[in-house]
């Protein structure tokens, strides 16, 4: 594609799109419920004729064959795949675009995504020139030196926080995944918090 960036970015747009339908796919398959079983009780699962090895192989595998079309991509595009590319960072950026977004949901992540790579990208450079802008009107030192892209991370993880105390669900949640974290009924939610058995005098209830 020489140095237009265009194409690139449409060859993206299919490529996430490609993706989008497969795990919906794969989300109502067999493979889909059986992940969703392991996640809530591996022990349960494997009562039930979940394979966990087999089953916990084939995420790992997935996940790889996901990250494969982004790998070709970013290897065509920039000419160039090396390690220090794949740093620390990256991955902390991965966790913060699912849980903003929402466990087990496609479109909260392609949500959780897009306003991180937005704010990454885009919307902390801008936040910078106008707490520069403030701390010159204001005379404070620290507003004018302050970098947010220097410490998007910190940003980060105090997203992760609030969410985690506000809204554990993420934005656009998993139907399934809301109801476990806020049932509708008060009587289900008493139902899940009973405890079957008290460990201290070993009495069931």
């Amino acid at each position: 594609f020489g140095t237009d960036q265009v194409p690139w970015y449409y060859l993206g747009l299919a490529v996430l799109a490609l993706i989008i339908v497969f795990a919906y796919s794969l989300q109502n398959s067999r493979l889909g419920r059986a992940w969703v079983a392991m996640r809530e009780d591996e022990l349960a699962a494997a009562c039930m004729g979940v394979n966990i090895t087999r089953t916990k192989l084939l995420a790992f595998s997935m996940g790889a064959f996901f990250s494969g079309f982004a790998g070709v991509i970013q290897g065509s595009r920039g000419g160039l795949v090396d390690p220090s590319q794949f740093t620390f960072q990256v991955s902390i950026s991965i966790l913060v675009m699912v849980v903003l977004g929402g466990l087990g949901s496609v479109p909260g992540v392609v949500l959780g995504a897009g306003i991180i790579a937005l704010l990454q990208y885009y919307l902390l450079d801008q936040m910078n020139g106008w707490i520069h802008g403030l701390g010159g009107i204001v005379h404070v030192n620290f507003l004018q030196t302050v970098d947010l892209v220097e410490g998007q991370y910190l940003i980060f993880g105090i997203m992760l926080v609030l969410m985690m105390i506000f809204r554990r669900e993420g934005l656009i949640p998993s139907s399934q995944r809301q109801r476990e974290l806020k049932p509708a009924d008060t009587l289900v939610l008493a139902e899940e918090n009973l405890q079957l058995y008290d460990t201290r005098s070993g009495d069931a209830t």
